[in-house]
Parts: C-alpha cells; sequence; structure tokens
C-alpha cells in the first residue's frame, strides 16, 4: 500500500512538471500542439511508471506470467517513447501541421496498446507451457511416489526374490520415463499409480495374496512399458 501511495505521489508530481514546464515553454507553440504533447508526455510518464505499482515479477507465484511479457512489453515502450518524443520534436522543429502530429502520435498510441495486446498473450502463452510441464512432470513423480510406498511397505519383510527384482527393475527404469501431458499418458500413470495402491493392500498379507502381488507387479510392468513408448 505503501508503495503504490508514494508511486501515485511521485508520478502525479511529474505530472504537474510536465504540465507547467509545456505551459510556460517561451517558444510558439500553438496553445492545441502544447495540449497534444502534454497527452503524449503524460502517456509516456505513466506507461513508465507502470512497473513502480506493482512487482516486476509475482515472486509467489511458481511461475510469474510477467517473466513472459517483460521483453516485449518494455522493448515496444521503449521504442514508443523514442517515437513519441521523436515526433513531437520534429513537430515543433519543422512546423507540422496539428492534424498530421495528432494522426501521428494516435497511431504511435495504437501500437502501443498493440504491444501491450502481445505482451499479454505471450504471458499468458509462457504460463500454459509451464503448467503444461509441471502436469507432465507431476505425473512422472506420482509413479515414482507409488513405488516408493511398495519399497517402504516391504521394509523389514521377507519377499520373494522376483518381488525384490521386479521392483528394482520398475524403479531404474522410471529414471529414463520422459515426461508428457498427453491423454495417454496421463491415462497410463494413473493406471500405474492405482495398481501400485492395489499391490500395497494385497501386502498387508502377503502369503495370501501373493499370486495378487504377483500378477499386479506383472501389470505394473505391462503398464510401464507402454508408458514408455508415449511421448510428446
Amino acid at each position: 500500500m505503501k508503495r503504490t501511495i508514494l508511486a501515485a505521489v511521485v508520478l502525479l508530481i511529474a505530472e504537474a512538471f510536465i504540465v507547467c514546464a509545456m505551459l510556460l515553454i517561451p517558444a510558439p507553440i500553438p496553445m492545441r500542439v502544447r495540449i497534444l504533447d502534454i497527452v503524449v508526455l503524460s502517456v509516456i510518464l505513466w506507461t513508465a511508471g507502470y512497473d513502480l505499482f506493482r512487482p516486476i515479477v509475482s515472486l509467489g507465484s511458481g511461475h510469474p506470467r510477467e517473466i513472459g511479457s517483460l521483453g516485449v512489453r518494455w522493448t515496444g515502450q521503449i521504442v514508443y517513447m523514442l517515437l513519441a518524443v521523436g515526433l513531437g520534436v520534429a513537430g515543433v522543429v519543422y512546423s507540422v501541421t496539428f492534424v498530421y502530429q495528432l494522426l501521428g502520435q494516435s497511431l504511435l498510441i495504437a501500437l502501443l496498446l498493440l504491444v501491450w495486446f502481445f505482451a499479454s498473450h505471450s504471458a499468458a502463452m509462457v504460463e500454459k507451457v509451464a503448467e503444461k510441464e509441471d502436469t507432465a512432470l507431476a505425473g512422472r513423480e506420482l509413479m515414482r511416489m507409488a513405488l516408493s510406498q511398495i519399497q517402504d511397505r516391504a521394509v523389514g519383510t521377507a519377499l520373494p526374490d522376483y518381488f525384490n527384482a521386479a521392483v528394482r527393475n520398475m524403479e531404474d527404469r522410471l529414471r529414463y520415463i520422459s515426461p508428457c501431458s498427453s491423454p495417454d499418458a496421463v491415462s497410463l500413470e494413473r493406471q500405474f499409480t492405482d495398481t501400485a495402491e492395489r499391490v500395497c493392500a494385497a501386502m498387508a498379507d502377503f502369503r495370501v495374496n501373493e499370486e495378487t502381488v504377483r500378477q499386479n507387479l506383472q501389470l505394473m510392468q505391462h503398464i510401464l512399458d507402454n508408458r514408455k513408448k508415449v511421448r510428446n
């Protein structure tokens, strides 16, 4: 809140300076041109001061959307500022007709709005890609956690060699699974974790449920084979 108030005070002081300077400047500039220049300089001021009202990057977000727009927005704003000031100076030096100055500045403001649109679109795309990547990584991590639960359940229990070999084999193969967010990959990852839960439940009485455990381990290996084939 203090940051916002301080930024507003600073920009309002700068705005007052712009208005006074443009109205009092000792040059034969028509009043309507002075007003146009005040508007243009005000747009430049508040555009440049936008980032004073908020953090440049939202650090509390896992994937700050601003990262995807800063380059586009800042580059566009700097180009706009240079062109707008250059057009204003050229208008005074070469006595360009007010109508042409107005048209030129209006065009530049339209281009600035277009830059903001593309910056917003770029930020949304970066955020979407980041969320997609998170989904892909989360699915693979869930498979690892499911296998880890089986290993935890097996601690302190005498289990057949085939069981330990199957778990170690799947653990090694999971390292080479590529992250993927396709529906097929998500479905297989869900099947893998569901089957792992059935294995954990059956291990509560391994002797009685050994055949069920064996079948589900084989199913997990089969699902893992199919998941390994799925790529983006």
